[in-house]
Formats: C-alpha cells, structure tokens, sequence
C-alpha cells in the first residue's frame, strides 16, 4: 500500500473533522488566532471537545478519542469523574460565590499542610500564574531583593519573569551553556524583566552554584519547576536538588518549588518524593479536580507578609 502523502493526510483530517474547521473559522472572528488558549492550537485547525468521559474525549465531529492530554495531566481522575462531578454540583447548588471566608477554605488548606508539611500556612487563588506571580512577590518583599533566578527552558506561567528563557529560539543569543542569557520570550514584557532574572542551566549543579553565589547580594529567590516538565521532563540528579537547598539555605534566598505539574509525582509532590523542603510551594489546578484554581505557600514568616 503505497504512503499518504502530507496533502491526503491534511484533507483526510479536515474531512473527518468538518464542524470542528467550520468552528475553527467562526472563532477567528472573535478569538485572536482563533483560540483563547495558545497552546492548544494545531494546524490547520484544532479538534473542538464535546463531551469527556474517563480516558476519552467525544468531538463535535461525533468522533471518541483517546485524550492523552487530560487537560495537562490536570485530571489525574480523568474526564467527569463522579466524585468529582457530585462534589462540584454539590458546592454549585450550595452558592458558586461569597464575599467572604467558608469552612470548605480551611478544610482544604488543612487537607494540603497534612499532604505538603512545608505548606506552614497558605493562600488560595485562581491559576497557576497567580500562584507564581504571588510567591515571586512575597519573595522580593520577604528578601528586600529584586532579582529572581529561574531554569532554562521552565515555564512558570505567563507573568512576565516567567517569560524569560521559556522555549527561547535556539541561536547565540542563548549564551554559554553554563551561564545562559535571559532571553525575552514575549513581546511586551515589562522594562528591565530580563535584567531582574538569572537564568541557571537544569542538573548542572557547579554552574548553578557558581551563578547563585555570583548573584546572591541581588537575588530574592530561585524558582524551579524540580522535573523540569516543560523542557523535556528531565529527572533532577541525585544530588542537584540537595545543592539547591542548601546553597539558597546558606545565602538567605527563597526556594520556591513550581509544583503546579510535579505535585502529580507522589500525593506529596516532588518535594516529599526528594526530601527536599522548598520555603515556598506553588500549586494550581490538580488540587481542584483539574478545575480553575491555585495555591502558594510555605514558611510561616514569610506567608506572614499576607
């Protein structure tokens, strides 16, 4: 049977998933790209969800798919689980908003503590950038510092530290291996972004020590997502993450771990996995059943800046 070529392929696509191309060409007359979420986006048009159910995912087209995806790995649980489905209607049908605190806040934050001990005292908010974005602050208040050091390659949301070194365009401008440029990964980012972030090389722990110490009268904090999920899914070496620590322990920097994506590793997350206790711990969606949320916290004198 002779090969496909690349044009049947495409016209095969566009055939099997017709609604989904005519959604696709309505929603660029409203969505910039067509989309509100980039990095679902596949050309020439994406799949568009109807209905998802454990492991599988119904399109608008008719078609059941195997979701390899699962919103990120967000829904450990998988699509409409009913423990999860019976809990979000229970708490719709009970009011969806309040000014003002529930018993629900502090049973959860107990749940997470008795899960993550760093978690000393926490704070509840809407996304995983939220999280991010609070626990570089408190960071730079708790510190009196303004710079933050990141990872190669992490991504950390899209506040505008975050968008430094994400997926940068391989080319000179990435410097040395061992003591990488900050490389601007948005247009519009805020004056002086790529000054205020040190960009450190994954499981290279010399390098890392070497630029932390270079930086650590400046540095507020390091952040690092610890299996590095974004670029590549590297494993930490044994004896990276303990370096880490230490060094940030010894020089008075905030470690914050991103474990928006790790905390999928243990019920604990990568910390409890590595026996490494971070100051700071971001957490987002997989602790609201893959639903909009997030969480950051740790160190209680420090939390105490809230």
């Amino acid at each position: 049977m002779p090969a496909l070529s690349l044009d049947q392929l495409i016209a095969d696509y566009c055939d099997q998933n017709a609604h989904s191309q005519r959604l696709f060409k309505r929603a660029q007359e409203v969505l910039p790209g067509g989309n509100t979420r980039t990095g679902v986006f596949v050309n020439p048009f994406p799949i568009y969800a109807d209905q998802g159910e454990g492991v599988y995912i119904n399109d608008v087209d008719g078609n059941r798919r195997l979701d390899f995806v699962n919103n990120a790995t967000a829904l450990i649980l998988g699509h409409a689980h009913p423990a999860v489905s019976d809990a979000l209607r229970e708490r719709i049908n009970s009011g969806t908003a309040f000014f003002g605190p529930t018993q629900l806040e502090i049973e959860w934050a107990e749940l997470l503590r008795e899960r993550v001990p760093s978690l000393e005292h926490l704070r509840f908010c809407s996304s995983g950038t939220e999280s991010v974005g609070n626990a570089l602050r408190v960071a730079r208040a708790f510190t009196g510092r303004q710079k933050i050091a990141k990872f190669e390659g992490a991504y950390h949301g899209i506040d505008d530290p975050a968008l430094i070194s994400y997926v940068p365009p391989v080319t000179p401008d990435l410097g040395p291996e061992d003591a990488p440029h900050s490389v601007l990964s948005s247009a519009g980012l805020a004056p002086a972004t790529a000054e205020n972030v040190v960009v450190l090389p994954f499981n290279n722990a010399r390098a890392c020590e070497h630029l932390i110490r270079q930086h650590a009268e400046e540095l507020a904090c390091v952040i690092i997502d610890p299996l590095s999920t974004a670029a590549g899914m590297a494993l930490p070496d044994s004896e990276f993450l303990t370096l880490l620590r230490d060094v940030t322990r010894e020089l008075d920097i905030l470690l914050i771990f991103d474990e928006i994506v790790s905390f999928r590793m243990t019920s604990g997350g990568t910390q409890a996995a590595y026996n490494i206790t971070p100051d700071l711990t971001c957490l987002a969606k997989v602790i609201a059943g893959g639903t909009p949320a997030g969480a950051f916290g740790g160190r209680k004198d420090v939390m105490a800046l809230y």
